[in-house]
């Protein structure tokens, strides 16, 4: 993960595309774990949660 300067918030618009939805990952974000085009980034959503949980792609 490469360095960032604290924590970072933003708001993105749930776009719907081929039958599915789609959010964009924001630059800050994609530059802070390395994320570039084609690379696969995972949600998980528990029953025993209340939001999902992000993992970038080289903790998969």
């Amino acid at each position: 993960m490469s360095s960032g300067k604290g924590p970072y918030a933003d708001s993105r618009t749930v776009q719907e595309s081929n039958g599915g939805y789609m959010v964009s990952i924001p630059k800050q974000i994609a530059e802070r774990y390395d994320i570039e085009k084609g690379d696969e980034v995972w949600w998980t959503d528990g029953a025993d949660t209340d939001r999902p949980t992000f993992i970038p792609p080289d903790e998969l």
